[in-house]
């Protein structure tokens, strides 16, 4: 199996994504797509993207006349395109991703991890983003387990406690990158899914320079912290290497008695980041 994993470019898939995105689309944003942009889009598309037949950018961007190029839409075909580049060479036109036909590695970032009561069981609701490939640029959602989020550690790059990179801490997997392979019968509620995974070495470079090597402290923390990254109040405004999206703000929580409980800051309710995630976890007939 190893010898069918394709190897993903991601770093030139993300720069084809912004060239479309500013040279086809910035200067169309919220005006309508007719016969003429048509036209002057594929010219600039292909422009773009030599390599990609033009019959193949006209039926990827034909589908769109009528309709308002809002930016939400511009950067998703942005993303779609930039993803699958190879069809547009073989002169098949990038669809929306509608069911899954064969068996397919598409490249993933774990964006959030958040612990849930799933079926009775806690296990940990994985949010997906799929980087290239049929279903680019879905985000896709997937329950997974300790011991299999563990499992998924040492693939993408951590090590054993004793090790270089030791692995402490799901929610140390927040952002990492890693290939999954998504076949017909995975798929659920119209949603594509995956079983097997694979993490090539240039992912695992990726993965450790980008958030392992600081997060298991063989790099300093930038903000010259001792605590763990899982204990942070800082988020990913104001730290790269966080594991959440927003700074936590500091205040009094009545449920712990703590005066620097930490509180997530577009939430208003009366209980600290841990008591929420403690209540979510309870059985509902127990609450």
């Amino acid at each position: 199996m190893v010898d069918d994993i394709p190897k993903f470019n991601l770093t030139r898939i993300r720069n084809i994504r912004h060239k479309v995105f500013s040279r086809v689309f910035a200067g169309r944003i919220d005006e309508v797509m007719d016969a003429e942009m048509l036209i002057f889009s594929v010219r600039d598309m292909k422009a773009t993207i030599p390599v990609a037949t033009r019959d193949a950018i006209m039926e990827t961007l034909r589908v769109y006349i009528g309709e308002v190029l809002t930016e939400e839409l511009c950067v998703r075909i942005s993303w779609q395109v930039a993803g699958n580049v190879a069809l547009l060479k073989a002169g098949i036109p990038v669809r929306s991703w509608a069911g899954q036909s064969v068996g397919e590695w598409m490249p993933l970032q774990l964006l959030k991890l958040k612990p849930v009561l799933h079926f009775g069981k806690i296990k940990y609701e994985c949010s997906f983003k799929i980087l290239a490939g049929s279903a680019c640029p879905m985000t896709i959602t997937r329950h997974m387990s300790q011991a299999a989020l563990k499992y998924v550690a040492r693939v993408i790059g951590f090590s054993r406690a004793s090790g270089k990179f030791p692995y402490k801490h799901v929610m140390d997997l927040t952002g990492i990158r890693l290939l999954g392979h998504f076949t017909p019968e995975l798929v659920r509620d119209r949603q594509p899914s995956f079983r097997e995974i694979s993490c090539p070495s240039v992912i695992v470079k990726w993965n450790r320079d980008n958030y392992i090597s600081v997060r298991t402290r063989k790099l300093p923390c930038p903000q010259q912290f001792n605590h763990d990254c899982v204990r942070c109040a800082y988020g990913t405004d104001r730290c790269r290497y966080a594991i959440h999206p927003t700074t936590y703000v500091l205040g009094y929580c009545a449920e712990c008695d703590d005066n620097s409980a930490a509180f997530a800051p577009d939430d208003d309710g009366p209980l600290c980041v841990k008591c929420l995630a403690k209540q979510e976890l309870r059985p509902t007939l127990n609450r």
